[in-house]
């Protein structure tokens, strides 16, 4: 076997490895709706995908995002196993790396059990989350 071009590949999680897109945007807005009264603007809050969860609720609603955060981990926990997709072709691409030497990891802006919880749903569970939204004080 020869040595690969690119001997490591770090992948993001959220709309690179698994879809997850649908669940995020749903979260948000049962957050939103049940705090502040109102959804939020579906294409904004696409914006936020790939950056801190916290850091973008705080931007939008000083005032309530803990209560606002509560509320979208509660329903983003509940809802992730009926709304997580896996893309078509991901896994045999992860795969084929890995069987030509690739060593392969995440990096994710998602939390730590929830990050897990998506790589196992989507059969990815054995690529290593090598960083993860607690492993860094600043985020993208």
């Amino acid at each position: 076997m020869s040595t690969p071009r690119w001997p490591f590949v770090v992948f993001d999680l959220d709309g690179t490895l698994v879809d997850t897109i649908g669940l995020i945007v749903a979260s948000y807005q049962h957050a939103f709706t049940t705090v502040l009264g109102r959804p939020w603007d579906v294409a904004e809050i696409k914006t936020w995908i790939g950056t801190s969860l916290l850091g973008a609720m705080r931007r939008v609603a000083p005032d309530d995002y803990e209560e606002i955060y509560r509320e979208y981990t509660s329903w983003n926990e509940a809802h992730t196993e009926r709304l997580i997709r896996q893309y078509p072709g991901v896994n045999d691409l992860v795969a084929d790396l890995v069987a030509a030497g690739v060593k392969v990891g995440v990096a994710t802006s998602k939390r730590d059990q929830p990050a897990r919880l998506a790589l196992s749903l989507s059969g990815l569970d054995a690529v290593p989350l090598l960083v993860q939204h607690d492993s860094v004080d600043e985020h993208k």
